[in-house]
This record gives structure tokens, C-alpha cells and sequence, in this order.
């Protein structure tokens, strides 16, 4: 059985929402079957994870890069961060992803990755009709702290089964070069973390070409 469906646009926190739910449904002792997809067309009760769009493609940028198949980054220029964001896979799609979306008839609630800081838990879980229980969010939220995540898995305290469950699904977690934090999955993690990679003109780009995130963000054209 499913119990929602997580959509969002890649590097927009889906694994962090996976990572929770999944130790979250642990401790409760019912597990979360929740769909995590990054296109889905059809009408399903949903979460629309959004992030600031400048921070998703400097990192969606990286992902490419540095951890992308050869044949899944086939095609996107990336010579260079300004030549990505300006790629068809860049600011554009992002835009036409997040339209598609927003335009759909489906069910939702639309939550951010700044958000998730904040243990925004009870209210993804309630509209889900999911038990609360704001012990067990507060030991979950505290284990999957972003913090925490960035570190190797195998460092966890977890027990073994749910290692072996989130190896199966995110072994992009493990890191394979600690010696460069660019090609880590979970990079930086950090909020308006832009600014160190983009300069204005590349900024003002963004802005113009996502004009959807003006409903989460300000700075955006309407």
C-alpha cells in the first residue's frame, strides 16, 4: 500500500524525506510506503518539495558533474556552471517542471527544503493521515539532522536493517572521495549557499527564468 507520493525536482531534499519517513515508520513500527518521484503525471494526493531554485541547480550542477552516468548527463553543457544553468537542462527545465506541477489538478501541499530544518515533519505526515507521535518525530528529526546525513553511513547508529534498506534505495550516500565535498551526494546542504559558486549577472538569470518559485521565494518574477 502507498501512503502518498513525495514529488520534487532533483536536489530539492527527497533523500532527506526518505531518510526520515523510513526511520520515522521504524520507530512507530508501521512502515511508510511513501512514492518518491521526480516526474509523475498522474492525479495522486501529493507533497511538492520546492527549494530555492539558485541552490538546486548549483547543486544539480555537481550532480551531473561528479556523479552522473556518462549516458544520464549525455548532452547538458557542462564546460561550465554558467553554461549549465543556462542549458536546456538548466533554469528553463526547472521552470517547465515546476509549471507542469503547479498546474496539475492533484491534492497537495507545497513544503520546502529551507523548512525541513525547522522539524516541518508533523504537518507531511498529517496530511498523509499518518500517526503522530511528537516523541518519535523529535529522535527521528535529531537522527536526520542534515548534519548527520552528510556524514558516511557507516558511521550511523542505526540498526542493521534499516542500513541495508537505505543502501538499496540511496547507495549515492556512501562517500567515495571525502578528500573532494563536491562530489558527495549530500554536499553542502546549506541554505542561500549560491552565492559562493554565482555571480549576479547568473542570479538575475534564474530569477527571470523561474518565474513559478516567486510563489515560495522573493526576488522572483511573478
Amino acid at each position: 500500500m502507498i501512503d502518498g507520493l513525495i514529488l520534487s525536482y532533483p536536489k530539492s531534499g527527497r533523500t532527506w524525506v526518505r531518510v526520515f519517513t523510513l526511520f520515522y515508520g521504524d520507530l512507530l513500527g508501521k512502515p511508510i510506503n511513501f512514492l518518491f518521484r521526480h516526474s509523475y503525471k498522474a492525479n495522486r494526493k501529493r507533497v511538492l518539495l520546492v527549494r530555492e531554485p539558485c541552490d538546486i541547480l548549483v547543486s544539480l550542477y555537481h550532480q551531473y558533474k561528479y556523479r552522473s552516468s556518462n549516458m544520464r548527463k549525455k548532452g547538458i553543457n557542462l564546460n561550465s556552471l554558467k553554461d549549465f544553468i543556462r542549458d536546456e537542462r538548466g533554469a528553463r527545465d526547472l521552470s517547465k517542471s515546476w509549471d507542469f506541477w503547479l498546474k496539475a489538478e492533484a491534492e497537495r501541499i507545497e513544503i520546502r527544503y529551507e523548512d525541513l530544518f525547522n522539524n516541518i515533519w508533523k504537518e507531511i505526515l498529517g496530511f498523509f493521515n499518518i500517526e503522530i507521535r511528537k516523541d518519535l518525530i523529535l529522535k527521528a528529526d535529531e537522527m536526520c539532522r542534515f548534519d548527520n546525513l552528510k556524514n558516511n553511513l557507516d558511521s550511523f547508529n542505526w540498526p542493521d536493517h534499516l542500513k541495508i534498506k537505505l543502501f538499496a534505495r540511496e547507495n549515492g550516500l556512501f562517500i567515495s572521495n571525502p578528500k573532494n565535498p563536491e562530489t558527495h551526494k549530500l554536499r553542502r546542504g546549506k541554505v542561500g549557499g549560491h552565492v559562493d559558486y554565482l555571480d549576479k549577472e547568473d542570479i538575475e538569470y534564474i530569477h527571470s527564468n523561474v518565474p513559478e518559485a516567486a510563489r515560495w521565494y522573493s526576488g522572483y518574477a511573478s
